[in-house]
C-alpha cells in the first residue's frame, strides 16, 4: 500500500477542530472561567477580599490564597489537561462508531489499513494533539490573570483615598506573582515532568485520583452540608470547584458517547434537569410549619399604624406632627443593601439631634414610617427593621451589634467593636456585609441541577432547599453571628424553627403591633417588600400593613374596603385559602371584610420568615430561581411564581407613593428618601474633550444650581444628551438576542425613573397645603435622594470627610460589583459617598425637614 501523502492545511484545520470537539468538556470548562473573569465584575471582586487580612501581611491570607491556587491547579487546571490528554490518546474521537463497526465487518485487512491511516494522521497533527491539552490546562491560570488585572484597574482608581482599596492593590500584586509561579509550575509539570520525575504516568494517575476524590467529597458536601462546604471553599475558593469538579465525569461520558455513538453527555444533562423538573415543590417559598401565631395581629391597619407613629412622635393629641419619612431602597443585591444601611444608618445617627430625642429614647427611627425595598434593597430594609426590633427588645436605642465581622471594611480599624455597638451606620453596614455568594454558587453549580422530588427526599434536611433558600439561611446565620456573636453555619442549626422561638431574620414577618405594645412610645417602621408576579407582571407585596382600608363613596366602595395598593397582590392573601367564586362581589371577597372592618382570619396562610420575604423581592435571574407561591388548600394547585421586584420597577417608589397617598388622607405629611446604589456620572464632572459621549446621570432629579425639578428627557431640547448610537461589536453580533435583553433590563431603571418623576409631582401636590408651625420652616421639599456618584466631591468641612477631600488622587467609582458579597474596597467606596457634598446637602435638608411640625 503506498504511503499516505502530507495533509493539506485545510485538512489539518479540520482535524484540529475535531480535537477541540473531542475535548469539548475541557474546552467549555476553561472557556467558561475565562469569560467569567473577563466580563463579570462580581467574579473579579473576589480577588479584593481582605477578610483574613491583606497579603502579604497576614498568615491567614497566605493560607487562603495558597489554597486557592492549589485548588486551581489540582481541581481545575489538572483535570482539564488530564481529561483532554486521555481522550486524545484514544481513537474513539477520530472515527465515528458506525464507521468503526463497518470497518470491523470488512475484515482484518480493512482494519489494518484504517489503523495505518489514523497513525499517519496522528503524526501529521501530532503537534496539535500534544499541545491542545497543555494549552487548555493553562487557560484557568490565564483566566485568573485576566481577573486580577481587571480587578487592579478598578481598585487602583480609589487606592489613594481609601485604605481597603490600597490594601487590595498590594494584595493583587502578590496574587499576580503567585499566579505566575503556579502557572510556571503547572507548565513544568505537564511538559517537563518526564525529565524530573520517574514513573510520571503513575504520578499523573495518582494526581487524577486525588483530584477525583476531592471533587467527590466536595460534591457530597454540597448536597448534605452546604454551609460546611461554604466554610471550606468560600468565595474565590469555590470557583475552581465550579468549573473543574465535573470535568472528569463529563469527559468520561463524552469519551464513552463517542465510543458507542450515543449522546451520553447531553443525555446525562437532560436527565439531571428532568429529575429536578419533576420536583414540583423545589422552588416553593419556605413557610414556617404549623399554624400562624396570631392572624389578627400579623398585619396592622393603616390607621392603627398612623396612630402608633403619632404617639412615638408625640403628636397624637392637638400637637402638630413632623413629616413621615418613607425610604425607598432600589435593587442591586448586597450593594443595594449596603447603600440602604449607609443612608438609613446616617439618618438614625442624625436623629439623635432631633428636638424630641430626650422624649423618645427607645424610638430612634420614629420619623421613618416605612421602608420600601426591592431586591437587595429589600434585604437592607428587612435587616434595618430587624436591627431596630432587636434594639427595642433590649430596652434601648443603641444598635444591637455585638461583633465587628471580618467581612466589614471597618473591622480592622481601632475600636471597631465599640463602633458597631454604638453607631447605627456602622452596625447596619456590618449586618449586610456577609458572604451570601458562596451558598448561591453551591446551589447554582450543584444542588439545583440534580434535585430529586420531595417525596423521595424526606425529613427536615437541607436537600429540600434550592439556592434561594440557601441564601436566606446565609442571611439568617450571618445576622445572628453579628448580633449574638454566634454563627449557625452548621446545617442542623439552620433547620426551620418554630415561629415563637425565632429571632433575627428568622422572625416571622409582621406582628409589629405585638412588639410595640410591650414598650410605651416605641416605633418600628413598616416593611414594604416588592416582588413581581410571573403570571400577571404586577407587584407582589410582603407588607406589614393590611392591603385594604375602609372605603369611601369617592372611591366607589359602598360599605366595604378599598385597596391600599392598586393592582398589586398581597403575599398573605395569596397564601390563604382562595375566596369561593360565589363570594367575589365587585372584585372583593365578601368574607374578607365585615362592612368597613377587615376580617384578618380570612388571611389564613402560613407565617413566613423575614428572610424569605426579603428573598421574595430578590429572585434575580440565574442567581435565584423564581419562587413558587401556593394558596392554601386544593393541594397547592393554585398560586403564582414570583421574581425580582425590579422587573416591575427597581426603586420601590410605586409602593411608597401608594402609602404616601394613604398617609395624606390620615392628615400626615409624607416625604420620600430614594436610596440609589448604581454609580452615575454627573454631567458637571464630564469634560467634553475627554468624553464626547458621556453616560447621562439617569437619576438626576434636581438641578444643583437652581433646585428645580427637570423633566426627563429635558424639555425643550433639539436633541437631549445621549449615549453612543453604536452598541458595540458584541451586541451588534448578537443583536437578535442581546438587544431585546438589554432593553428589558433597562426597563428596571426606566420604570424607576417614571415612578420618581410621578412621586415628585404627586408629593408636591398632596403636601401643598401642609403648613409648617415649628422648626426650620425654610424648606418645603418632599423628595430627597441618596446617590452613588462616579466622581464624588468630598466635603472638606466635615471631620470624617477631610482625609478623602485632601487625598492627592480623588477616587473614581468605576465598575462596582453587584452580587451577594462585596469586597472591603467596594464597601469603602459605597461608604465614602456619605461624604459627597451633594449627598450631605440632601441629608442636611432632609433632617431640617424632619425637625418641622406641620398642620
Amino acid at each position: 500500500m503506498p504511503a499516505p501523502g502530507s495533509l493539506s492545511w485545510l485538512t489539518r484545520l479540520h482535524w484540529c477542530g475535531r480535537i477541540l470537539l473531542a475535548c469539548r468538556v475541557s474546552v467549555l470548562s476553561a472557556l467558561a472561567g475565562f469569560l467569567l473573569f473577563s466580563f463579570v465584575p462580581q467574579a473579579r471582586d473576589l480577588f479584593d477580599d481582605i477578610s483574613y487580612g491583606p497579603l502579604p501581611y497576614s498568615l491567614f491570607a497566605w493560607g487562603m490564597w495558597l489554597l486557592f491556587f492549589v485548588y486551581v491547579f489540582l481541581i481545575w487546571a489538572f483535570p482539564v489537561h488530564f481529561a483532554a490528554r486521555a481522550i486524545l490518546r484514544t481513537d474513539s474521537w477520530m472515527i465515528p462508531s458506525r464507521l468503526r463497526d463497518a470497518v470491523g465487518d470488512r475484515g482484518p485487512g480493512c482494519a489494518e489499513a484504517v489503523g495505518e491511516e489514523l497513525e499517519h494522521i496522528r503524526r501529521e497533527i501530532g503537534c496539535c494533539i500534544k499541545w491542545t491539552p497543555r494549552v487548555l490546562g493553562s487557560l484557568p491560570f490565564v483566566a485568573v490573570f485576566v481577573g486580577l488585572y481587571k480587578s487592579y484597574e478598578v481598585a487602583a482608581q480609589t487606592q489613594a483615598a481609601l485604605a481597603p482599596s490600597a490594601a487590595a492593590v498590594v494584595q493583587l500584586y502578590v496574587l499576580i506573582l503567585l499566579n505566575a509561579l503556579f502557572l510556571a509550575g503547572f507548565v513544568i509539570f505537564v511538559i517537563y515532568r518526564q525529565q524530573f520525575f520517574t514513573m510520571s504516568a503513575r504520578w499523573a494517575r495518582v494526581l487524577a485520583v486525588v483530584s477525583a476524590l476531592a471533587v467527590t467529597v466536595f460534591f457530597f458536601l454540597s448536597y448534605f452540608a452546604p454551609f460546611l462546604q461554604a466554610g471550606i471553599a468560600p468565595r474565590a475558593l469555590v470557583v475552581p470547584f465550579l468549573f473543574g469538579s465535573l470535568v472528569f465525569l463529563g469527559a468520561a461520558l463524552s469519551w464513552l458517547g463517542d465510543l458507542l455513538g450515543l449522546p451520553l453527555l447531553a443525555g446525562a444533562i437532560a436527565l439531571a434537569f428532568g429529575v429536578t423538573a419533576f420536583n414540583q415543590h423545589f422552588n416553593d417559598l419556605r413557610l414556617i410549619e404549623g399554624a400562624p401565631k396570631d392572624l389578627a395581629r400579623r398585619q396592622i391597619e393603616l390607621a392603627d399604624a398612623v396612630a402608633r407613629w403619632k404617639s412615638a412622635n408625640h403628636c397624637d393629641g392637638d400637637r402638630p406632627c413632623p413629616p413621615a419619612l418613607i425610604v425607598a431602597a432600589e435593587g442591586g443585591a448586597s450593594r443595594a443593601a449596603f447603600a440602604a444601611a449607609t443612608a438609613v444608618g446616617d439618618v438614625l445617627e442624625r436623629s439623635k439631634q432631633l428636638p424630641d430625642q430626650q422624649d423618645s429614647p427607645i424610638a430612634p427611627a420614629r420619623r421613618i414610617f416605612a421602608l420600601s425595598g426591592v431586591s437587595g434593597g429589600a434585604l437592607g430594609a428587612a435587616t434595618i427593621r430587624t436591627a431596630l426590633w432587636d434594639a427595642l427588645s433590649r430596652n434601648g436605642a443603641a444598635p444591637p451589634c455585638r461583633r465587628a465581622p471580618n467581612y466589614w471594611f471597618g473591622a480592622t480599624e481601632g475600636g471597631a467593636e465599640a463602633r458597631v455597638a454604638s453607631d447605627w451606620r456602622a452596625c447596619l453596614q456590618a449586618l449586610v456585609s456577609g458572604d451570601y455568594l458562596t451558598p448561591a454558587f453551591i446551589g447554582l453549580g450543584f444542588r439545583d441541577n440534580l434535585s430529586p422530588p420531595a417525596h423521595i427526599v424526606s425529613g427536615p434536611t437541607l436537600l429540600k432547599d434550592d439556592r434561594a433558600a440557601l441564601v436566606e439561611r446565609a442571611w439568617e446565620s450571618y445576622y445572628d453571628d453579628v448580633v449574638e456573636g454566634r454563627a449557625s453555619w452548621n446545617w442542623n442549626a439552620s433547620r426551620a424553627v418554630r415561629s415563637e422561638s425565632a429571632s433575627g431574620l428568622r422572625r416571622p414577618f409582621g406582628y409589629v403591633a405585638e412588639a410595640l405594645e410591650q414598650h410605651d412610645g416605641a416605633w418600628l417602621p413598616m416593611l414594604l417588600l416588592n416582588g413581581t408576579s410571573v403570571d400577571r407582571g404586577t407587584r407582589i407585596l410582603a407588607s406589614d400593613i393590611i392591603s385594604t382600608k375602609p372605603g369611601t363613596p369617592r372611591e366607589g366602595d359602598i360599605g366595604g374596603r378599598a385597596p391600599l395598593y392598586p393592582a398589586a397582590f398581597d403575599l398573605f392573601e395569596m397564601l390563604s385559602t382562595p375566596c369561593p367564586p360565589a363570594g367575589v362581589v365587585h372584585h372583593a371577597c365578601e368574607e374578607a371584610h365585615n362592612g368597613f372592618s377587615d376580617v384578618p382570619t380570612r388571611r389564613d396562610g402560613a407565617d413566613v420568615r423575614l428572610s424569605t420575604t426579603a428573598m421574595l423581592s430578590a429572585h434575580f435571574p440565574v442567581v435565584s430561581p423564581a419562587g413558587t407561591i401556593r394558596a392554601r388548600g386544593d393541594g397547592g394547585q393554585n398560586g403564582d411564581r414570583v421574581v425580582d421586584g425590579g422587573y416591575f420597577e427597581n426603586a420601590g417608589i410605586t409602593t411608597s407613593l401608594d402609602v404616601a397617598r394613604a398617609l395624606r388622607e390620615q392628615g400626615v405629611t409624607p416625604i420620600l428618601l430614594w436610596v440609589q446604589n448604581d454609580p452615575t456620572i454627573d454631567l458637571e464632572d464630564v469634560k467634553e474633550a475627554e468624553t464626547p459621549r458621556p453616560q447621562l446621570d439617569k437619576f438626576a432629579v434636581t438641578n444643583p444650581q437652581t433646585g428645580e425639578i427637570p423633566q426627563f428627557p429635558p424639555r425643550a431640547a433639539s436633541t437631549p444628551r445621549l449615549q453612543g448610537a453604536w452598541p458595540g461589536w458584541l451586541q451588534a453580533f448578537l443583536a437578535v438576542v442581546a438587544t431585546p435583553f438589554e432593553a428589558l433590563t433597562a426597563t428596571r431603571d426606566g420604570h424607576a425613573l417614571e415612578a420618581a418623576e410621578t412621586a415628585q409631582r404627586r408629593l408636591q401636590e398632596m403636601n401643598a397645603e401642609a403648613r409648617c408651625v415649628e422648626g426650620d420652616c425654610s424648606l418645603s421639599a418632599s423628595y430627597f435622594t441618596f446617590r452613588m456618584f462616579r466622581n464624588p466631591r468630598f466635603d472638606e468641612t466635615a471631620t470624617e470627610c477631610r482625609a478623602l477631600a485632601n487625598a492627592k488622587q480623588k477616587p473614581v467609582m468605576g465598575v462596582v460589583s453587584m452580587s451577594w458579597w462585596l469586597s472591603q474596597s467596594v464597601q469603602a467606596e459605597l461608604d465614602s459617598q456619605i461624604c459627597d457634598t451633594r449627598n450631605r446637602r440632601s441629608l442636611d435638608d432632609l433632617m431640617k425637614r424632619l425637625t418641622q411640625r406641620l398642620r
